[in-house]
């Protein structure tokens, strides 16, 4: 396990994926073993014109987001996503969503969390849980994401991977 990153290494790599930066999503606080997201609302995220809530999907990318970054925060390292749920408890109503996640348990290759979304007035909307499998962090440049990087390099990062998932 490497060192715990601060909150500006975290927000920058939330910034890394071009999802999260559209869905705005900003890194209010690390707390011990957890970490606060927050995430406006705005109106083409609206699943529903007539009810004007949230779309559910967008509220499992803020918890799925909320749920890694808590274990990354505290591993400096990686995860995906094995398993997620979501239990909505009522329409979000507010502009802005917060998510406090807190990490369960990092194993050696298996981390879970626990996660509650609140509106500003504590108002519980959704919560969930979700499962990772732990990854060593392998930064790839700008040109490796886009698609113009050499398949010899892709192949070396893919082999790293699966040996490291083998143990």
């Amino acid at each position: 396990m490497s060192a715990k990153l601060t909150i500006e290494q975290i927000q920058q790599r939330i910034d890394r994926s071009p999802a999260n930066r559209w869905l705005g999503i900003i890194v209010l606080d690390l707390e011990d073993g957890g970490i606060m997201l927050q995430m406006p609302v705005r109106a083409d995220m609206i699943g529903n014109p007539d009810t004007r809530v949230l779309h559910g999907g967008f509220m499992g990318c803020l918890i799925d987001t909320a749920c890694s970054f808590a274990i990354i925060a505290q591993t400096g390292e990686s995860v995906a996503t094995i398993d997620f749920s979501v239990d909505f408890h009522q329409a979000q109503r507010s502009p802005l969503l917060f998510a406090r996640a807190s990490v369960l348990r990092i194993g050696r290759r298996i981390a879970s969390t626990e996660v509650r979304v609140t509106e500003a007035n504590d108002g519980l909307v959704t919560s969930g849980t979700a499962v990772f499998a732990n990854m060593p962090f392998i930064p790839r440049t700008r040109r490796e994401v886009s698609g113009r990087h050499s398949p010899d390099r892709a192949v070396c990062l893919d082999d790293k991977l699966a040996r490291y998932l083998r143990g």
